[in-house]
């Protein structure tokens, strides 16, 4: 009994008193997972800061569209003597982008053309006579001017039968107006070049009744035109885009700078295959080009056309010329006819 407990006495004391701890995996783990999560942000902070990138960018493409289309629009109402609304574009470039090309000497040039429209002058101001007349001698004006095509005249009678008598013949008034409204605005659109009080009468049409489809193709080739034009020297694929629809449909359409739509879309045509050909895509820039010379011709535009189309097919002439050489130098093999033995048959 006495040895049976030495020996498990001695078993016991010869194992370890503790036994050695597993190796530590979760801080390998927890180590991994840091790492993981640090590249992680990383990269997404990299994106995120390209993304901003690409947003700022993006940006400052459309502010400097806004500021040409407002800028345009100064341009049009100068030509057109509206003085004051030039002065409200301009401001409003002035505004999103100071550094605008041109828009200081426009400003100066408006608020100068606005100084002068302001001196005192010695003339006596003429107050306009009521028109004491009765309002159906008005309302037979306003027939006989619509008829006669007097657009301004007939508006400003129709004011005046309004200013008498606001519900006499309203039903047939409101149709004179929208008959003259609507008439008017296609003359100033598609005659005068005043494509913003075309709209703006469009606009005042459209309240006495819904604008027919001829009207409304007007006020749409209206805004295409300034759509386009709010490009120019900006983007001209985005102009040959909205001005190659006008040429289909409205050639004559033309601003207060009297540029038709046709020739707006031909030099824009031909920049554009300028910018082709500054990318190095000659064989494209050759359709811009001679699209251009098909609507006029221009030396220089053909010109133009003659360069990149030597650039378009150099490519294929060279190697022409390189296999045509080769062919040339290649001497020609002659293998020797080898001489045909006779098998003889044995017997």
């Amino acid at each position: 009994m006495d040895n049976q407990e030495f020996t498990e006495t001695n078993f016991m004391n010869s194992q370890p008193s503790k036994l050695p701890a597993p190796p530590k995996r979760w801080k390998v783990i927890l180590l991994g997972f840091l790492i993981l999560l640090f590249g992680t942000g990383i990269g997404a902070g990299a994106g995120y800061g390209s993304g901003i990138q690409q947003r700022l960018a993006k940006q400052n493409e459309q502010r400097l569209v806004t500021a040409a289309t407002h800028f345009n629009y100064g341009v049009q109402a100068m030509l057109s003597g509206n003085y004051e609304v030039a002065k409200i574009q301009f401001e409003y470039v002035i505004k999103i982008a100071p550094d605008f090309p041109g828009i200081e000497e426009k400003y100066t040039e408006t608020m100068v053309q606005l100084a002068k429209g302001n001196l005192p002058t010695s003339a006596v101001q003429v107050t306009p006579t009521p028109d004491t007349r009765g309002v159906e001698a008005i309302f037979t004006q306003a027939q006989q001017e619509i008829n006669a095509r007097a657009w301004l005249s007939a508006l400003q009678t129709l004011n005046s039968l309004r200013d008498q008598n606001l519900f006499y013949r309203a039903l047939e008034v409101d149709g004179l107006y929208y008959l003259t409204l609507r008439s008017g605005a296609i003359e100033k659109i598609m005659q005068e070049g005043d494509l913003e009080g075309g709209l703006y009468y469009l606009t005042l049409a459209s309240r006495f009744a819904p604008l027919d489809h001829e009207a409304n193709n007007y006020a749409l080739w209206a805004r295409m035109y300034q759509t386009g034009i709010s490009y120019w020297e900006v983007d001209w694929e985005k102009v040959v885009y909205y001005f190659s629809q006008l040429y289909q449909a409205a050639p004559g359409i033309h601003d207060a700078s009297g540029w038709s739509a046709s020739g707006r879309y031909r030099v824009a045509l031909w920049n554009y295959g300028d910018y082709k050909v500054a990318r190095g895509e000659f064989c494209e820039a050759v359709q811009y080009f001679q699209t251009s010379l098909n609507i006029q011709y221009d030396a220089n535009v053909e010109q133009k056309l003659n360069n990149a189309n030597l650039a378009c097919q150099a490519p294929a002439l060279t190697q022409q010329a390189a296999a045509s050489a080769t062919a040339a130098v290649t001497p020609e093999i002659i293998f020797p006819e080898l001489p045909t033995e006779e098998i003889t048959p044995t017997p």
